[in-house]
């Protein structure tokens, strides 16, 4: 747990959570935090002399939930499902750049543009062996970096 001094700018909604977007003041950075982790909460009635042009709009359309990369490209980002994996996706889009590129009666293929972020990996790993990242290659290495260790853990009990 650490105490934080912030300069709130916006609320943010993810999968069900509230996040607030602030600049974090020891560091300067643009982050968020989780309304659900926050124990305490002093609000002042200082303002802050800082003038923030944000637009979170535009700042979060290539991102995946509350992670926006600044220093990384958005990159284009193709997966393969199974017809029954791809049905539930293309009723439930991932992300708003999501474009059905190919459909097969086994498979669908989607294609997006995005941040590769940890949470986008994390919701491509939640459906198994049901989708399957074909590019970037290094998303590809990532998530099987991730299940070789993940099935290390199960190897060596």
């Amino acid at each position: 747990m650490t105490s934080r001094k912030v300069h709130p700018l916006a609320l943010k909604e993810s999968k069900d959570r509230w996040y607030l977007i602030a600049i974090d003041t020891k560091d300067k950075a643009l982050k968020s935090f989780g309304l659900d982790r926050i124990n305490y909460l002093d609000v002042s009635d200082k303002k802050f002399r800082e003038k923030y042009n944000y637009n979170f709009r535009e700042h979060f359309k290539n991102a995946f939930g509350v992670m926006n990369l600044t220093e990384q490209n958005p990159q284009k980002i193709v997966l393969k499902c199974s017809r029954h994996q791809g049905e539930y996706i293309k009723s439930f889009p991932l992300h708003q750049s999501q474009n059905s590129i190919k459909e097969t009666p086994e498979e669908i293929f989607f294609e997006f543009f995005l941040h590769p972020t940890y949470d986008f990996m994390q919701e491509i790993l939640s459906y198994g062996k049901e989708v399957q990242v074909l590019e970037p290659k290094g998303l590809v290495d990532d998530i099987r970096n991730h299940l070789q260790e993940s099935l290390n853990r199960y190897l060596e009990s």
